[in-house]
């Protein structure tokens, strides 16, 4: 799939190179210019990252593709090698490159928002409308449980033992 970001786009936007400062970059327009938790977007080998104040565009290039279990919602979450969306105050729209199961379906994540900066709930937008679902958004903030549940792989491991318990029925 050939990328979105031109030349152009790279020209007026703040883009940063390398897990580390994506990570850091992503972080602070999360925080400080959208108001969003820092760690709504779980990153891991990027490659690069921008952002277009004039438009609010921002992009996140991965080396590949991950599929990761949050283990508070119980909701598998696919990330593309891209993603795109455009930052607003207190949220992200038109979301590309995101998108989480919901039984046998996967089914595109277009909005993430609050209500205001410092929310106590966030809420994630599927596309047309299919729907949507509020958490409290201390669940997307950097927290070394959560980060270690989700590599150990414990998250799945809840869901499944969850799974078997309402197939037993």
């Amino acid at each position: 799939m050939p990328s979105v970001i031109t030349k152009e786009m790279r020209d007026k936007a703040i883009v940063h190179y390398g897990h580390d400062k994506c990570q850091e970059g992503l972080r602070y327009l999360l925080d400080e210019v959208v108001g969003l938790p820092n760690a709504i977007i779980p990153l891991e080998n990027a490659e690069e990252c921008g952002y277009i104040p004039e438009t609010g565009f921002v992009w996140i290039k991965q080396q590949k593709k991950r599929q990761v279990l949050n283990p508070r919602t119980g909701k598998l979450t696919a990330y593309s090698t891209e993603i795109t969306a455009y930052a607003e105050p207190c949220k992200l729209t038109k979301i590309t490159g995101v998108k989480f199961k919901e039984m046998v379906f996967w089914i595109p994540l277009v909005e993430v928002n609050v209500d205001k900066p410092g929310a106590e709930m966030v809420t994630f937008v599927a596309t047309s409308n299919l729907g949507q679902a509020t958490f409290p958004a201390k669940w997307w903030t950097e927290d070394e449980d959560m980060k270690n549940s989700i590599q150990q792989g414990r998250g799945t491991k809840t869901l499944l033992q969850r799974t078997k318990g309402l197939l037993k029925v």
